[in-house]
């Protein structure tokens, strides 16, 4: 009864594989899992492709992976929210990022950028705060979704610095880009992707949520300059349905690891969105969806979010 398994495992892989992306075409997931399969597809000697299951907020993508044969040949290019938030604000989804997928490599990871719209009076932090305190109503402010980093980093900021914000979901974040460039909300946090927008003078970037300044804007300040603590990422990672076997593992996380080497590789993720791969090793990688898991637990659990 071993010897198929075995013999299925050792000869990885024996057709196209796909990367489901939970982002729609263009997007920072779906582009990064395109970048990841033209190095993939050499390397395995298959074709590798994306296949892009948007919407429910990751729950579609979730799901398909969870469902399929776990034999390497069905992987999901996952945002963080769709492991290590979902489970805690969708409780009734068909599938759990954290029990029901496994973790086979992470890709890289961004911090976020505050951005303003250009009709808002505030040119830093410290500004912006003081005119959300003094205004006769919230100021609205967009993100990709309930409970979505965008949106809880932004709950974040709001109860470290005090004051108040209206939030307005929308259906990704690029159309709450699009909803912050047309002045339909005054602020958003969102990835480097945003990065075109702020270098054109059509929004304008606040501060940063990472421990550093980033290289695309070292005269941003990060809110940490003002807030200390305050610290949030967007990483992307490989998952994979429970049971894959050993050898098929082992392969897929080689390969991730090599194509994440190239510099050509690097530069891209660089471009795509300030994308900076991370610690390619099984263990940091646990170590970050834990820890992860557990912050990101508590602060939805605090707020009470719950689907809208």
């Amino acid at each position: 009864m071993l010897l198929p398994a075995a013999a299925s495992a050792q000869a990885f892989p024996t057709r196209t594989i796909r990367l489901v992306s939970a982002s729609a075409p263009g997007g920072v997931t779906d582009t990064v899992g395109r970048l990841l399969a033209e190095r993939l597809a050499p390397a395995l000697g298959v074709p590798v492709i994306v296949e892009n299951r948007p919407g429910a907020a990751g729950i579609l993508a979730t799901d398909m992976v969870a469902r399929a044969q776990p034999d390497g040949h069905t992987l999901f290019v996952a945002a963080d929210s769709h492991i290590v938030v979902n489970p805690f604000v969708y409780t009734a989804a068909p599938s759990n990022g954290l029990t029901d997928l496994e973790p086979v490599a992470p890709l890289a990871a961004a911090p976020y950028v505050l951005a303003v719209h250009p009709s808002v009076q505030a040119w830093d932090l410290p500004g912006f705060v003081a005119l959300a305190r003094r205004a006769a109503d919230p100021l609205p402010y967009g993100s990709g979704g309930v409970g979505g980093l965008q949106h809880l980093g932004m709950e974040m900021l709001m109860r470290h610095a005090g004051f108040p914000l209206l939030h307005v979901p929308f259906r990704s974040g690029t159309a709450a880009a699009h909803a912050l460039l047309a002045g339909d909300v005054l602020a958003m946090m969102g990835g480097g992707s945003l990065a075109p927008l702020l270098r054109e003078g059509r929004l304008r970037p606040l501060a940063t949520t990472g421990g550093a300044r980033m290289a695309t804007f070292p005269e941003v300040p990060t809110i940490a300059e003002t807030h200390p603590g305050f610290a949030l990422q967007f990483w992307l990672g490989v998952f994979a349905p429970h049971g894959l076997p050993r050898e098929t593992m082992t392969r897929l996380r080689a390969e991730i690891a090599g194509a994440l080497e190239e510099p050509a590789m690097r530069q891209a993720l660089l471009r795509v969105a300030e994308l900076v791969p991370l610690d390619p090793s099984p263990a940091g990688f646990a170590r970050l969806i834990a820890e992860d898991a557990e912050r990101f637990r508590a602060i939805v659990e605090e707020l009470g979010i719950r689907p809208g």
